[in-house]
């Protein structure tokens, strides 16, 4: 049992560590940040999980998807309907 902690304490702890990193990279308000960081000190497993399926896309990202859509409008609007070529 003790081997199995001493393997796996590490692991939780940069999980827990790059929980609370990414969260204060993010826009969030004081008080979530606050719930956020004292959920994943508190329960560092449950917390982190909780936080990775909760979390905003960022808003990067969420630029870079909305420019690739707008590509592919752009290009199937100069594509032909017909494909063939005729």
């Amino acid at each position: 049992m003790t081997e199995f902690l001493i393997i796996v304490t590490p692991f939780l702890i940069v999980l827990a560590a790059l929980s609370i990193v990414d969260l204060f990279g993010r826009d969030y308000g004081g008080w979530a940040i606050t719930a956020w960081v004292a959920c994943i000190v508190c329960f560092p497993v449950l917390g982190s999980l909780a936080y990775w399926l909760t979390r905003r896309a960022a808003p990067e990202s969420a630029e870079q998807v909305y420019l690739a859509q707008a590509d592919l409008r752009r290009e199937r609007e100069r594509l032909p309907i017909d494909r063939s070529g005729y």
